[in-house]
């Protein structure tokens, strides 16, 4: 099952469990393939660029969540996070 299937199943999913957080990331991972795919590519999406695509999606939300935390006053010292890309690519994290 390649990603995009995966994540419209995944999708179903959370529609039917009612999560909200889980379908609004389902949601925006299903954009970034679409948006793939219509960027006139003319080709397949293959895994090196899924996780491309993840990797830069985490990025964004992680750097979203800092600036949140600074603008409300929390402290956010000592809390760097990496992401490597046996993290995103690996069948468990799904």
């Amino acid at each position: 099952m390649n990603l995009k299937e995966r994540i419209n199943q995944d999708l179903k999913d959370a529609m039917k469990s009612g999560d909200k957080v889980k379908l609004e990331t389902i949601r925006s991972i299903r954009a970034l393939i679409l948006e793939f795919e219509k960027s006139g590519a003319g080709r397949e999406i293959n895994q090196d660029d899924e996780v491309k695509m993840l990797s830069t999606a985490v990025k964004k939300g992680f750097d979203r969540t800092i600036s949140s935390c600074r603008q409300r006053g929390i402290s956010i010292k000592g809390r760097k996070r990496t992401w490597d890309s046996s993290e995103l690519s690996s069948k468990t994290a799904w």
